[in-house]
């Protein structure tokens, strides 16, 4: 990868070609606007999908009011506008609230073939496209039919990180796997307490409260989706650094989904087939 003068080879990045590939598309199609106005016009339009998908999922699929539709939005637009606590900024973030936010609509409509199509699409946008994988399985499984729900979930998060492992493998020089940051958030959650509240823990902890606030546990729906944002903030504690909110997003699309779901009452699926 190319930093100014400097090429990098050793970052596991190189799978992430979904926005370079759009940029650069767009500044071939229109050259009478500047790389740089593209790369902002792309920016705005990549978070406004995202939104936009985030709303559409909670209106058609899991039949959200307006009100609680708007809310879960507007909660993970602050969320959202939180990640922005860093000196840099990582261009797959949108592209992967927009992949989060269609996985869980085409996972709540057991649409697995579709499931697999943008978990292996947004592969080229960031690994954690396989989250789709686990997303399917928490939101499908019941007790009577847990199986499939498993095998299919399994598949789906295979096949995508695969893709991107490949994608890695050929775009870059080398296979570098993903760090584990474990040992690195330990040091960094001891330091935070130095500046705290005023630093990157006061303002993830101000995100959650306004969410938990607004989440109800008395549907099915709810209870899974705060499970969910349990399982992908621990993988954003094992493979990100904390101190860069934004390892959380797939967390905090969970959550305001559990928020918007918390006015809706959606059967649990106890015995409805979970199929591909």
């Amino acid at each position: 990868m190319q930093f100014g003068p400097e090429q990098i080879s050793d970052l596991p990045f190189y799978n992430r070609v979904m926005f370079p590939l759009l940029h650069k598309a767009a500044a071939g199609m229109a050259p009478q606007v500047s790389e740089s106005q593209w790369y902002l016009l792309l920016r705005i339009f990549s978070f406004q999908a995202a939104f936009v998908a985030f709303a559409l999922v909670c209106r058609q699929t899991v039949r959200c009011s307006v009100r609680d539709t708007i809310l879960g939005t507007t909660l993970l637009s602050l969320a959202t506008l939180a990640t922005f606590c860093f000196p840099w900024e990582e261009t797959s973030d949108s592209l992967d609230l927009l992949a989060i936010s269609i996985g869980v609509g085409v996972a709540l409509a057991r649409r697995f073939w579709i499931t697999l199509a943008v978990a292996i699409l947004f592969a080229a946008n960031r690994e954690s496209a396989a989250y789709l994988g686990v997303i399917w399985f928490v939101l499908n499984a019941t007790p009577r039919d847990w199986h499939r729900p498993l095998l299919a979930g399994i598949a789906i998060s295979v096949i995508s990180y695969g893709a991107a492992m490949l994608l890695r493998g050929y775009v870059g020089p080398t296979l570098i796997m993903n760090w584990n940051t474990a040992l690195s958030n330990l040091i960094i959650f001891g330091a935070a307490g130095k500046g705290f509240p005023l630093n990157w823990l006061g303002l993830l902890i101000a995100v959650c409260v306004l969410f938990l606030f607004n989440i109800s546990l008395q549907t099915s729906l709810t209870r899974r989706l705060l499970f969910l944002a349990l399982v992908f903030g621990a993988a954003g504690l094992l493979f990100g650094l904390v101190s860069e909110i934004r390892v959380f997003l797939a967390s905090f699309v969970m959550l305001a989904y559990a928020v918007a779901a918390s006015g809706t009452i959606v059967p649990d699926r106890q015995s409805a087939p979970a199929a591909p």
